[in-house]
């Protein structure tokens, strides 16, 4: 099975004036997401993480990139906290949103886990149900 060749981002692109969320975005394949919509030129990117404290921490490395520095120094970058085995935390993430978010472009849904066996989240859910 052959994949379709994936188009090289149009260099003309730009995302400034844009408000991107993207979760999981402290580690991995989020963080590399949310470094990208930087230096695409993202206005405002908000980092949805389970703690915000590793949020801070990608924040401060993130304001450290070189390409960043250089296309998109005045963004604004902030940590959200979203811990999706918490229910809760979800709602207070969505009401935050909504009071602190006039317009949203664009939603990253990246979070995810790995869970090898049946377990409850802190909300009485099974883990992979609840998105944990």
């Amino acid at each position: 099975m052959l994949q379709a060749k994936i188009p090289p981002t149009p260099s003309d692109l730009s995302l400034a004036g844009k408000t991107v969320i993207v979760t999981g975005a402290n580690a991995g394949l989020g963080f590399e997401a949310a470094r990208q919509y930087l230096i695409l030129g993202a206005s405002r990117l908000i980092l949805a993480c389970r703690t915000v404290g590793k949020g801070e921490e990608a924040i401060s490395v993130l304001r450290a990139d070189p390409q960043v520095k250089t296309s998109n120094p005045t963004a604004v970058i902030e940590a959200f906290e979203l811990d999706l085995e918490d229910y809760q935390s979800g709602l207070r993430f969505a009401q935050r949103v909504k009071r602190e978010v006039q317009e949203l472009d664009i939603l990253l849904n990246n979070a995810g886990i790995v869970v090898l066996s049946y377990r409850k989240t802190k909300s009485g859910h099974e883990s992979t149900m609840q998105g944990g």
